[in-house]
């Protein structure tokens, strides 16, 4: 979430303005500054520095996804890498697809994308060695984040299971990630698809197969 009134009220504090109270009224008598010093001086406005480079920010919405940008700069991962390839990829795909999700459905997107991003964000300050170490580490962290942000419940809405799969691509690793998010959801996860399997372009047999892989190998 994007807290403008708080960083509003950051800055202005950061930038505080002793105004002094030296000033002569129509009479000419003086007045004390701020020193307790008489004088008859034009006001005068002292400006305390402050530092705007290392300010927290907060963005929402799809520009919450530039991050990955910012950590493919730090990391240098590539194009195939998991900030790009992956996590922007898909950080995208789902803002752009958000009319497609109820507003429970809405409200979870928003918390997965900050959890994700914060996450990564930690360990590459943190943790970095390699991109394949941030590659794995960063996939281990969807199932968490998604069953921390109402997955199991957000599902439950057919709407949201139709959303999830015209977001992901059926052979790619994002459903390996809601296959093992679901299963942290009992029973509710598979009774979903099953009211919502005639409106997504997914068959019975191409759920049981990446479901098998992902059991079986750890991979989709």
């Amino acid at each position: 979430m994007c807290h403008l009134t708080s960083t509003f009220f950051a800055i202005l504090f950061g930038a505080l303005i002793l105004v002094t109270c030296a000033q002569e009224d129509s009479s000419g008598s003086l007045v004390k500054n701020a020193s307790g010093n008489l004088t008859t001086g034009t006001p005068m406005i002292t400006l305390m520095p402050f530092e705007t480079s290392h300010m927290p920010s907060s963005p929402s919405g799809i520009q919450r996804c530039e991050k990955y940008q910012e950590f493919e700069n730090e990391v240098h991962c590539g194009e195939s890498g998991y900030p790009i390839g992956y996590g922007y990829r898909y950080c995208r795909r789902f803002y752009e697809n958000l009319d497609k999700f109820t507003e429970s459905g809405k409200k979870f997107v928003e918390c997965a994308a900050k959890c994700l991003i914060d996450r990564l964000g930690k360990y590459i300050d943190q943790n970095f060695t390699t991109c394949s170490n941030l590659h794995d580490y960063a996939y281990d962290t969807h199932p968490d984040c998604y069953v921390q942000c109402g997955f199991c419940s957000v599902i439950t809405k057919s709407a949201n299971i139709k959303a999830f799969f015209s977001v992901i691509e059926l052979k790619d690793l994002a459903v390996r990630t809601v296959l093992q998010t679901g299963a942290k959801c009992a029973g509710v996860f598979w009774d979903a698809i099953k009211k919502a399997a005639k409106d997504i372009a997914v068959t019975k047999e191409d759920l049981i197969d990446i479901a098998d892989r992902v059991m079986v190998f750890g991979h989709a």
